[in-house]
C-alpha cells in the first residue's frame, strides 16, 4: 500500500482539488492518504473532517500549532501504514496520474524517487514566477555545492520512497522547515539507496504559503545539516 502524506497549511481553497485528483487516481485497496492541518485557522479542518467522513482512505491530524513544512511531513509519516511513504503540497501543482506511473520505478530498485520541475527543461519553460525561479536556481546551487546533492530539484513537492529503506535512515531531523527535502535526500543518499529523479507535468498554483522571509530560516538549516551530516 502507498501511504501518501500531505502537509496542509490554511489550505481551504485548495485541500478538495489535490484529493479528489488522488482518488480518481489511485484504487480504493492500494492507498491511504494522511493529511496533516499544520497550524491552520482557516476552514482546512473543517473540510478535512467532512470529507474523510466520506473517504476511508482519508485521515487527518490536526495540530493547532504550526509544525513546519518537515515537521507535518514526519507526523504524518509516524502514522503512515504503507510499505511505499512520500509526501505531495497541497497545491496539486503535479500530474498526480504521472505521480503515480514515478512511484513504479520504486519496483526497479531505487529506495527514493523524486519529481522535477527542472529536469530537462531550460529557465524559461518553467512554470513559475521569474522571482521564484531565481530563488530556486540559487538554492540548488548551493545544495550542489555543500552538500554535493546532484538534482535539478531538490524541492518539488513529491517525493516517495520505499518504508525499509526510510526505517535506516533515523528521525532526529534538524530541519522542520522548507529544508527539509534536502536534509531527508542526504539522509536516504547517505544510507545508499539509489534515488531517481522525473520531470513530471506541473502547472504553477497560487496560492503558496512560501515566503521570501523562509529564505533565511532555509540558509540557516542549509548550514546546519552541512556542519552535521555532510
Amino acid at each position: 500500500m502507498i501511504s501518501i502524506v500531505i502537509p496542509a497549511y490554511n489550505e481551504e481553497k485548495r485541500i478538495l482539488k489535490v484529493l479528489s485528483s488522488i482518488a480518481r487516481a489511485f484504487s480504493d485497496s492500494d492507498h491511504e492518504v494522511v493529511v496533516v492541518s499544520n497550524g491552520s485557522r482557516d476552514k482546512t479542518v473543517s473540510i478535512l473532517r467532512e470529507f474523510s467522513g466520506h473517504n476511508k482512505n482519508v485521515r487527518y491530524m490536526d495540530f493547532r500549532r504550526p509544525l513546519g513544512k518537515g515537521g507535518a511531513i514526519l507526523r504524518g509519516l509516524e502514522e503512515a501504514k504503507g510499505d511505499i511513504l512520500g509526501f505531495v503540497d497541497a497545491d496539486d501543482a503535479f500530474d498526480i496520474t504521472e505521480i503515480k506511473g514515478m512511484i513504479g520505478l520504486l519496483n526497479a530498485g531505487y529506495s527514493c524517487v523524486i519529481a522535477s520541475k527542472w529536469k530537462g527543461k531550460g529557465f524559461f519553460a518553467v512554470d513559475e514566477p521569474f522571482t521564484r525561479k531565481i530563488l530556486s536556481r540559487g538554492w540548488n546551487m548551493m545544495t550542489r555545492l555543500l552538500l554535493d546533492l546532484r538534482f535539478h530539484d531538490t524541492q518539488a513537492g513529491a517525493k516517495f520512497f520505499r518504508k525499509d529503506s526510510y526505517e535506516k535512515i533515523g528521525k532526529d531531523f534538524i530541519s522542520r522547515g522548507f529544508a527539509f527535502d534536502i536534509e531527508l535526500l542526504l539522509r536516504l543518499k547517505k544510507a545508499g539507496g539509489g534515488i531517481r529523479e522525473e520531470h513530471i507535468s506541473n502547472t504553477h498554483v497560487h496560492g503558496s504559503t512560501f515566503r521570501l522571509r523562509h529564505s533565511l530560516s532555509m540558509l540557516s538549516d542549509l548550514i546546519r545539516i552541512f556542519t552535521r551530516l555532510r
